[in-house]
């Protein structure tokens, strides 16, 4: 039996991942800038602006019915490239800025960071799409 699943209902989990993803940032910000070296501040406050910056993208979109209803069916699947690509656009920015060779930007640290994100788009490809797509989104 096919069970039909409405198309509010990704955005319901968007809108909610975002709203917790702003949270996490803000306390990643204000842990990092609490207890780290303040030589990496600046770096740090550039990559969690980024992911601020992502997040609060997701939620204004979430939000807004108008551009929704004119993308149609390539809201989610332009949801979900906003989602995965850009946090691992941030972090790669982040390891090209200068003076990024300290302990907290290191490469796994930032997958870290950014795995929340990461995860919410594996989520929502899994629902949304047949399992080649997983894959694909996986081995991409």
């Amino acid at each position: 039996m096919k069970v039909k699943v409405a198309f509010a209902d990704p955005i319901k989990v968007i809108s909610f991942a975002s709203i917790l993803w702003l949270v996490y940032v803000l306390v990643l910000t204000i842990i990092s800038q609490s207890f780290s070296d303040p030589r990496r501040a600046n770096n740090e406050i550039i990559f969690y602006l980024m992911l601020g910056g992502v997040a609060l993208a997701c939620l204004g979109l979430s939000l807004w019915p108008w551009i929704q209803r004119r993308l149609g069916r390539f809201f989610i699947p332009i949801m979900i490239f906003i989602i995965t690509a850009l946090p691992i656009l941030a972090a790669w920015i982040t390891m090209i800025l200068p003076e990024t060779n300290l302990m907290i930007l290191d490469s796994e640290g930032l997958v870290l960071r950014i795995l929340p994100f990461l995860l919410v788009g594996f989520l929502l490809v899994a629902w949304q799409y047949r399992w080649p797509y997983m894959l694909l989104i996986v081995w991409g």
